[in-house]
């Protein structure tokens, strides 16, 4: 079972995508919003209040995230981001920081440590992923 509240996953890989989606539904009891890269995640962070992560993965065409990481702090503020790529390089890592991402996961992901950079991003905005895997307001 999930809760009302989502975790936007933006990639064009519809199998990372469908995986993400098992894994953070099944095992942290969110539900999963996929999005393409671009003008796509934008608009849905814009218009669903139920997204409280943004997960994007950066190993897109170039075009694609330049405005995209940027601007989605500005859109919501709240929305925590997580980056992944399949080359986390340092210069890469240390811009994806300066662009407002809490942490950089290494692809292939490892489904602990995605769950444990979700978890941790959850609380630090405010909200908690319990021991039952429901979201639910932090206290």
């Amino acid at each position: 079972m999930t809760d009302a509240r989502r975790v936007l996953v933006v990639s064009g890989d519809a199998d990372l995508v469908r995986s993400l989606q098992i894994l953070l539904e099944d095992e942290a009891g969110v539900g999963v919003i996929p999005a393409g890269p671009g003008e796509t995640a934008i608009a849905t962070l814009e218009r669903d209040q139920t997204v409280v992560l943004a997960l994007l993965d950066l190993d897109q065409p170039p075009a694609a995230f330049p405005s995209l990481l940027p601007e989605v702090p500005v859109a919501r503020m709240t929305v925590p981001v997580l980056v992944m790529t399949a080359y986390p390089s340092p210069d890469r890592l240390q811009r994806a920081r300066e662009l407002g991402a809490l942490a950089c996961l290494a692809k292939p992901i490892d489904p602990e440590e995605l769950l444990a950079q979700v978890r941790q991003a959850l609380a630090g905005s405010g909200q908690d992923v319990g021991p039952a895997g429901g979201l639910r307001e932090g206290g």
